[in-house]
C-alpha cells in the first residue's frame, strides 16, 4: 500500500508531490506547485521550498524561518479554495490546518505565483482571515470526529 500525500489529493505521494519534490518534474500548475511546497512544508523539504520561491522576493533569513515553521509545525490538512492562472502568472487561495506549541490553527492565504524559464515559481501571499468552521462539520485535524467534539 503506498502513502497518501500530503498535499491531500487523493493520490499517492509517489506519484503526485514526490517528482517534483526530488527534481525529477516540474510542477505544471500554480496549484500543482503550491500542492507540493505543502508537501514540503511537510517533509522537511527546505532546498526545495527555496528553490520554488522567486528569488527576488526571498527575505535574507528565509532558510531560518523555514527550518523553524518545520521544527516547530505539524502540517494536518490543506485545502485548496481557488486556483487560477492566465499566461504566466497564477493565483492559489488555500487554508493549511496545522498545530504548533500553540494549539491547532490555519494559514488561509491568497499566493502569487510567476512562470518563469517554464518553470512556476512562488512569488508572495496575501494572509486572509481565519475560515470558521461549523461545529458539526468534520474536524479539520483528521481525526474523524466532528469539529465541536475535537478541536473545537
Amino acid at each position: 500500500m503506498s502513502e497518501n500525500c500530503p498535499c491531500t489529493s487523493g493520490k499517492a505521494f509517489a506519484e503526485c508531490c514526490a517528482p517534483f519534490l526530488r527534481g525529477e518534474q516540474f510542477p505544471p500548475t500554480p496549484e500543482a506547485l503550491m500542492r507540493s511546497r505543502y508537501s514540503a512544508f511537510c517533509t522537511g523539504e527546505v532546498d526545495y521550498l527555496l528553490q520554488t520561491h522567486l528569488p527576488e522576493m526571498q527575505s535574507p533569513d528565509e532558510e531560518s524561518q523555514i527550518r523553524a515553521t518545520i521544527a516547530n509545525t505539524q502540517w494536518v490538512q490543506l485545502e485548496v479554495r481557488e486556483a487560477r492562472s492566465a499566461g504566466d502568472t497564477g493565483v492559489v487561495e488555500f487554508i493549511a490546518y496545522y498545530r504548533d506549541g500553540r494549539g491547532p490553527g490555519q494559514l488561509h492565504e491568497r499566493s502569487n505565483f510567476i512562470r518563469k524559464n517554464d518553470r512556476w515559481l512562488y512569488v508572495d501571499g496575501t494572509h486572509l482571515p481565519a475560515s470558521k468552521p461549523q461545529r458539526n462539520d468534520p474536524c479539520w485535524c483528521g481525526s474523524g470526529k466532528k469539529f465541536k467534539k475535537c478541536c473545537g
